[in-house]
């Protein structure tokens, strides 16, 4: 669909159109999540993990535990 299209959004850094037409719903395709690793947010440390969508590119991310 637009890969060709995301190919030279990618060269010139613009961000990528959505390639999935069910990721227009909501509907990802996630990858497996990340290793755990520890962030900082504010005053409070985190572990956090995070995974995205194949097709689109999408953050989505889960707070483990407060250190």
């Amino acid at each position: 669909m637009n890969e060709q299209e995301n190919t030279f959004r990618i060269l010139t850094e613009e961000p990528l159109l959505v390639t999935s037409f069910w990721c227009r719903f909501g509907w990802h395709n996630w990858t497996k999540y990340k290793e755990p690793e520890k962030v900082r947010e504010k005053y409070d440390d985190y572990v956090i993990q995070q995974r995205r969508c194949a097709a689109c590119n999408t953050y989505n991310r889960k707070r483990l535990y407060k250190l």
